[in-house]
C-alpha cells in the first residue's frame, strides 16, 4: 500500500521552504503528497485562494505524486474524511465489526457508523468523553454505536469478540 502525506497550511505564498519539504517527503517517507491549503475566512490573505492553488499547482503539473486541494473547517477533519476515503478504496466497511480503543470524542466511531460500520464499540476511560459519545451517537440515531466505559487494556484482556 502507498504510503500518502499530508502537507496542510495557508501557503500565502508557498514558498521555496514549502517546496523543499514536499520534495524531500516524497524522497524519503511518502509517495504520494496531498498540499492541503486551509481556507480561514477570518484571516486576511496577501493572494487569494485562486491564486493560491493556481500557483501550487503549476509547480507540480508534471508530477502524479502530488495533489492540490483546499479545504474550510478544521485540518483534523479534512485528514480524517481522506484517511477513510484511502481506506475505503482497500476495505469494504459496510457490515463490518470495528473496534475504536481509546475512542475520545468518538470521531473515528462515528466515521465507522455513517459509513456502513454494523457495530461499532467504542472503547474510552474518560467519563465525559463516554458520556459525550453515548450522548451524541442517541442524538444522530446511530444506534451502531457501542460505548464502552473501560481501561483499554483490561478491555482488550477480557473481551471476547472478534472484530473485522
Amino acid at each position: 500500500m502507498s504510503k500518502t502525506a499530508l502537507f496542510a497550511g495557508s501557503f500565502d505564498p508557498f514558498t521555496k521552504g514549502h517546496q523543499n519539504i514536499v520534495d524531500r517527503a516524497l524522497q524519503s517517507v511518502a509517495d504520494n503528497v496531498i498540499i492541503a491549503i486551509g481556507v480561514n475566512h477570518e484571516k486576511k490573505y496577501m493572494f487569494s485562494l485562486e491564486e493560491r492553488l493556481q500557483a501550487i499547482q503549476e509547480l507540480y503539473k508534471d508530477n502524479l505524486h502530488v495533489r492540490v486541494e483546499s479545504y474550510e473547517g478544521l485540518t483534523t477533519d479534512f485528514a480524517k474524511e481522506n484517511l477513510f476515503n484511502v481506506l475505503g478504496n482497500v476495505v469494504d466497511f459496510e457490515g463490518i465489526e470495528v473496534l475504536d480503543l481509546f475512542a475520545g470524542t468518538g470521531s473515528i466511531s462515528y466515521e465507522f457508523a455513517s459509513r456502513g460500520a454494523a457495530s461499532v464499540t467504542s472503547v474510552e476511560i474518560n467519563a465525559v468523553h463516554y458520556n459525550f459519545i453515548r450522548a451524541t451517537a442517541k442524538s444522530f440515531g446511530l444506534t451502531n454505536i457501542h460505548p464502552v466505559k473501560a481501561n483499554v487494556f483490561l478491555y482488550l484482556k477480557s473481551c471476547a469478540k472478534k472484530y473485522d
